[in-house]
């Protein structure tokens, strides 16, 4: 056994050095390539070449540490090929003897399983993960002896040194290395699309971590805005405002961009809220029996739970826009337009919903056209202010709220139309209306232009066709809806709706025979619809000349 307290343990010592080593940027792995041949020529040392036990197990512990270097040198083919041959050696050994190395056996089976993983085998990379937790729960129960076998403890002086080939059970990195397993299970349960199994593991991973201590704050914060996401999405949104509290209550020194991100979502949890509520009530559903339910509570921070209350009437709506709109305003101080852009501009999107949430709630239509104005303000200069090439998703998304506001304003204004007795009073209020929906027209149409001028191809030609259609639907349909009292007006009105759907009928008719004719389905239903408005538009057109108004 001398060579294994001797050359054995020098030479993986001197390794751990290299592997650890800063190098220059023009030969990155230059020490790691040292390090490999200092583990090559152990490999064939004649002392390992004897098969013996120890000298299995050597083997073993020098393949896994071959392992990580080609993998941190980018060589997964080379890296797999050791890992399995570590797990080999390993697995080939008496039992006595593999209890000596369940570090090590946790090690391989959560390398072998991200391999997997990242080259999209997901299920086979969860099959190694599932069997490093089941050794970590037999870790728990098997009597062991308690030291480190790893150099790396040594030298930091973390740990009781023993001979790396004397083996034992590192209690303190079995537990590291299960947070590790649960972590890397969270991450493939994602990629199969197993949200909900993701999550579970996520939080049992941000829960061992928090318990232990073995965290970095930014990245145990950023995983909780990752994690809120999530439950706000299913609904478990208590559960999500609790976690992006947890992320604030861990932050230290000044980390501003960091609290204000937490602070933003914070907004949105909340406005999510309005949403769905409003979302329930219009479709008569029943309240989510996920809204208040406690999935993770850590009891060593100082974020408190807190229930959040469905709003169903206009008080308690106001109450939770304060609250979101209070985090909302923190943000805000941060990300400034100057620097922010996207940040800032996607927050006052974020509060202009929250005034369109209130608008449901609202009884009365002064205070709703006075919400629909405060939206107005929020965000429509932004059209005009960014630069719509660059900021072209950003810019449309504005262009498409500004527009249904103006149609919203529009809508309450032709109810209080609608209200008037005298055929010519109503008459007088849809003109006043119509200026609203006019320049909601002018922004569908200056939509329409920008969105007919992005280069087509076969990613992009459903999306644009679709877009374009959508928008001259629109417009044609707006036309046909306008009242006014001058009878040419009227007429004008609709004789510009019958043109658009002239304009739509060609270009389906182009569209359907083109070259991306297949990339839209239903372009036979939209040009029958279209024929159908087509031939009704001049009888329409001809009973307006034919009356006369009172």
């Amino acid at each position: 056994m001398e060579f294994f307290y001797s050359s054995f343990q020098e030479t993986l010592e001197q390794v751990d050095e290299l592997m650890g080593r800063s190098a220059d940027q023009a030969k990155p792995y230059e020490h790691k390539y040292t390090a490999r041949e200092l583990l090559q020529n152990l490999l064939n040392h004649e002392r390992i070449q004897a098969q013996d036990e120890p000298a299995r197990a050597a083997q073993a512990l020098i393949e896994y540490i071959l392992g990580v270097n080609h993998f941190e040198t980018e060589e997964i083919t080379e890296s797999e090929r050791h890992y399995s041959k570590c797990l080999n050696s390993l697995l080939s050994l008496p039992l006595f003897y593999q209890a000596k190395y369940l570090n090590t056996f946790q090690d391989v089976l959560n390398a072998l399983g991200i391999l997997q993983c990242n080259r999209g085998e997901n299920q086979k990379g969860l099959e190694y993960f599932y069997k490093s937790q089941a050794l970590y729960e037999a870790i728990k129960t098997i009597q062991t002896q308690d030291f480190s076998h790893t150099f790396h403890d040594y030298l930091t002086g973390s740990d009781n040194f023993r001979f790396i080939i004397q083996g034992g059970v590192n209690r303190r990195k079995a537990e590291q290395n299960y947070t590790l397993t649960l972590f890397y299970m969270a991450q493939a349960y994602s990629k199969t699309g197993e949200k909900h199994k993701s999550a579970s593991f996520c939080a049992e991973t941000m829960k061992r971590q928090m318990i232990s201590g073995d965290y970095d704050m930014k990245d145990w914060a950023i995983n909780c805005i990752n994690m809120a996401e999530y439950y706000v999405e299913n609904n478990y949104i208590a559960q999500g405002i609790y976690m992006l509290e947890c992320g604030l209550s861990i932050i230290t020194g000044k980390r501003r961009k960091l609290r204000s991100t937490l602070n933003m979502q914070i907004g949105r949890a909340y406005k999510s809220i309005l949403e769905l509520a409003v979302e329930t009530t219009s479709q008569n559903k029943e309240i989510p029996k996920e809204l208040n339910e406690q999935v993770l509570f850590l009891p060593m921070l100082t974020a408190e739970w807190k229930n959040v209350e469905f709003p169903t009437e206009i008080e308690a709506a106001k109450e939770m826009f304060k609250v979101a709109h209070g985090h909302f305003k923190i943000a805000l101080e941060y990300f400034i337009i100057d620097g922010y852009v996207t940040e800032h501009i996607e927050m006052k999107k974020d509060i202009s919903g929250l005034y369109k949430t209130l608008c449901y709630f609202e009884k009365s239509d002064p205070r709703v056209l006075a919400m629909l104005n405060r939206r107005l303000e929020l965000i429509e200069n932004f059209t005009k202010e960014i630069n719509k090439q660059s900021y072209s998703a950003l810019w449309q998304h504005l262009m498409n709220e500004v527009a249904s506001i103006y149609m919203d304003i529009y809508e309450v204004k032709v109810i209080a139309a609608e209200e008037q007795k005298k055929p010519k009073k109503r008459l007088e209020k849809h003109a006043a209306a119509n200026s609203y929906a006019l320049t909601c027209i002018e922004k569908q149409t200056e939509m329409m232009e920008f969105v007919l001028k992005f280069d087509m191809n076969d990613d992009s030609a459903k999306d644009i066709m679709q877009s374009s259609l959508n928008l001259m639907f629109g417009i044609a349909r707006l036309y046909s809806k306008l009242e006014d009292p001058d009878k040419v007006v009227r007429v004008g009105y609709m004789e510009k709706s019958y043109r658009w759907y002239e304009k739509i009928r060609k270009y389906l008719q182009d569209a359907k025979n083109g070259k991306y004719a297949d990339k839209i389905s239903d372009l036979n239903e939209q040009l029958r619809v279209c024929e159908e408005m087509v031939a009704l538009m001049p009888i329409r057109i001809s009973q307006v000349n034919a009356d006369s108004y009172d």
